[in-house]
């Protein structure tokens, strides 16, 4: 699992471009999560699943959140328009 801070407005061609370039890492299965700010970036409390659950405190902060599974292709990146607590994402597949 990788933390990145950004911008509020960023623009989603180059968050997918990262996500793509990033997946090149040696595990199974990828996580890349953005915050918007880098005093908020935190790890979940359970590492085993990277799902934050009911971290209502870390998921104010999430603004983008990646995963990709090299097992079987799934590859979904969900960009949030306020944060994901307290918005739907709109999701791409890079």
């Amino acid at each position: 699992m990788e933390l990145y801070t950004g911008a509020r407005v960023f623009d989603p061609n180059t968050l997918s471009n990262l996500c793509i370039e990033r997946r090149n890492v040696p595990q199974n299965t990828f996580f890349l999560v953005v915050f918007d700010s880098a005093e908020t970036a935190q790890f979940p409390s359970n590492p085993f699943s990277a799902f934050y659950g009911l971290e209502a405190n870390a998921l104010r902060h999430i603004i983008a959140a990646y995963t990709y599974n090299r097992g079987n292709g799934f590859s979904e990146l969900n960009i949030y328009r306020a944060n994901a607590l307290e918005s739907p994402s709109t999701t791409l597949h890079p």
